[in-house]
């Protein structure tokens, strides 16, 4: 049982230090997708998570295969949708990165709407004195209820208590919204007692400067090795940099060296010239090499 404190701390929001690419083939981060079934369907949601979403495990020898694209002490991240929703898997993909010799921080994202399982998946994983253990990183907009449903204060309350006994395992995650996914129509939803709109509260700043985040490689459950983790469901072939278990590290850092070249070299300048962030312009430039790509071609006469 958790005790009750006379006073408990607020969570901490913290930024996500990006993590610098200092060359070789191994990756000094990876991000793992369990894909996008989750237990809200928030307007703003990148991946356009809900409860028709799908999910997927890992197969046996995923962690091993993981191990080998990255550093031992490297930063994995685990998201979805909502990872609480499969929780016993999470410990065993955790455990199963342990066992393969990972010692570096796993960091789950959360809504913390299912606090008992979060919990369960950070008190599975401490820190300790071989290795960096889990913490998690919770959505601001739910948890403080800014344009959506709040967390229920029962299980606030459970996660503030679990924070205050348990130092720096629990944050608050950034506020960004990209549009994609569920917000690739604007961050407004409709009003459920009238006709207007209810605006998403954002941050002053554009999304990373109004840069492309530059994500590392996301890892999905599927085996799919995808570019860009805020676009984790784009089908487009022009985010795939490989498949888990046939890609080799060395081969995986040129795919992804050939995406940024596109990001750096056509994307970027296009966003900057249509005054609207990467990520609207990326999107839709996938979409048509995808479809351009798909296309019946007529004979030539």
């Amino acid at each position: 049982m958790i005790a009750e404190p006379a006073e408990v701390r607020p969570l901490t929001r913290r930024a996500h230090e990006a993590v610098p690419d200092e060359g070789g083939t191994a990756f000094p981060e990876l991000l793992l997708y369990v894909g996008n079934a989750c237990n809200r369907d928030c307007f703003f949601c990148c991946i356009e998570g809900s409860p028709d979403g799908w999910y997927g495990e890992f197969e046996q020898d995923a962690p091993a295969r993981i191990l080998s694209l990255v550093e031992p002490e490297a930063r994995i991240k685990l998201y979805g949708g909502e990872p609480t929703l499969s929780h016993g898997h999470v410990v065993w993909l955790i455990r199963g990165l342990r066992a393969a010799g990972y010692r570096g921080r796993v960091t789950v994202f959360s809504n913390g709407i299912q606090a008992d399982h979060l919990i369960t998946i950070l008190e599975a994983d401490p820190p300790s004195d071989t290795h960096a253990g889990s913490d998690c990183y919770l959505n601001p907009h739910i948890w403080e209820g800014r344009g959506v449903e709040p967390i229920p204060s029962g299980r606030r309350r459970m996660l503030e208590r679990w924070a205050d006994q348990n130092p720096d395992r629990l944050w608050l995650s950034h506020d960004d919204v990209l549009p994609v996914g569920a917000a690739e129509d604007g961050t407004t939803r409709p009003d459920p007692e009238g006709d207007s709109e209810a605006p998403l509260p954002l941050p002053d700043e554009k999304p990373f400067g109004g840069r492309c985040a530059r994500c590392w490689p996301t890892v999905r459950s599927d085996g799919r090795i995808h570019a860009c983790a805020f676009a984790a469901e784009e089908a487009s072939d022009r985010y795939t940099l490989g498949h888990l278990g046939d890609t080799s590290a060395e081969a995986l850092r040129s795919a992804r060296d050939e995406f940024l070249r596109w990001i750096d070299n056509e994307i970027e300048p296009r966003a900057t010239a249509e005054g609207v962030l990467p990520c609207e312009v990326c999107v839709r430039s996938a979409r048509a090499m995808t479809e351009a790509e798909s296309s019946p071609k007529l004979p030539v006469l």
